[in-house]
């Protein structure tokens, strides 16, 4: 089996390159996520920020960064069940892991979930295992490629999609929550949700939908082309309509999202901050709506603003909501940029 290529430092510049905003435009982002930021810390006493930022049990804390780390692994693997051939064979492990790393890091620093393309990049080249076991819309020579990779990618927003539904109901009985008045600063998410499922629903039509060629294929070579991409875009999709592979990437998507609700409860008990599962699943649905559309670099500013929408729900003041996202977000960063940096570092000395 062939692996996908390491990220090397031209392909990594190529990227940033075709992906990165421009030059005007990088710094007014940065600058906006500062001015969220001020803006934020200008609502509280910047004592009571302070305060609210000690951590009282460190081993909470480091219980959040171990789950974090728990849920790479866990995308890696559900991945891995959507892109299992139809002998039960899988691609190998290492060119999905690394490349979701990378995912992830650009994700972070780019805009327009620009790592999700970059990942299915990375793993273009890998191929199934044994014979017969490529999926129906790729032939057997094939390698994974580009596009069907990006389906594969699509069905996992779509099982996402699907627990965050789920995630919601809940919520929506949460006996603490105030009354409709007090639910207006977090509105705002549904607009970004509908706007995933609106692009969700127009990928699988897409994928169930025919594309002819025509006579004039040799008249108009790049139809052929596109047709090839749109069909294996169709495949990687369409693998949620096989149980094999469906229902273990749901297994996996169950214990991701319960993962996020930990991290999210944990750093609350790390902060002394009551919180009960409940409201742990109030702040992750905020948060996964409300980062779906493009956002600063690395979502700063919208992230603290999102947890402060979350646990203003909640009941709880600017200063604590805000200590409490800045905490939140390094906890959720740090262990996948760490993954990331050492593959580069160890690319590097390789």
């Amino acid at each position: 089996m062939e692996e996908a290529p390491a990220f090397g430092e031209e392909r990594l510049t190529t990227i940033f390159r075709r992906l990165w905003p421009g030059n005007w435009r990088a710094p007014i982002s940065w600058l906006v996520a500062a001015g969220l930021l001020v803006w934020l810390a200008a609502q509280a006493d910047l004592g009571a920020i302070k305060a609210s930022l000690s951590v009282t049990y460190p081993g909470w804390l480091a219980a959040a960064v171990l789950s974090v780390t728990a849920t790479v692994v866990v995308r890696v693997a559900r991945w891995r069940a959507l892109l299992q051939g139809t002998t039960g064979t899988y691609p190998a492990w290492s060119p999905l892991w690394r490349a979701t790393l990378w995912g992830q890091g650009l994700n972070w620093l780019l805009p327009f979930r620009a790592g999700d393309l970059a990942r299915a990049y990375g793993i273009r080249h890998a191929r199934w295992t044994g014979r017969e076991s490529a999926p129906a819309g790729v032939k057997q020579s094939q390698s994974i490629g580009t596009p069907y990779a990006l389906g594969t990618i699509g069905a996992e927003k779509l099982l996402d999609l699907a627990w965050l539904c789920l995630a919601v109901l809940p919520v929506l009985f949460f006996e603490r929550l105030p009354n409709l008045s007090g639910l207006l600063p977090a509105a705002h998410i549904a607009l970004p949700l509908l706007a995933l499922g609106g692009a969700l629903t127009l990928a699988w039509l897409l994928s169930r939908a025919s594309f002819p060629l025509g006579q004039d294929r040799a008249a108009w070579p790049w139809r052929k082309t596109a047709a090839d991409g749109m069909q294996r875009l169709g495949a990687g999709l369409a693998v949620l309509s096989r149980p094999a592979a469906l229902w273990p990437a749901m297994a996996w998507s169950l214990l991701l999202w319960l993962g996020h609700a930990f991290n999210n409860y944990a750093t609350a008990r790390a902060m002394a901050l009551p919180m009960d599962w409940l409201g742990a699943s109030l702040v992750l649905v905020v948060l996964q709506a409300g980062l779906v559309p493009p956002s600063t670099p690395a979502k700063i500013g919208v992230f603290q603003a999102l947890c402060v929408a979350g646990l203003g729900l909640l009941g709880y003041d600017i200063a604590a909501s805000l200590a409490y996202g800045l905490v939140l977000q390094w906890v959720v960063m740090l262990p996948p940029l760490g993954l990331w940096l050492a593959d580069l570092l160890l690319g590097r000395l390789g």
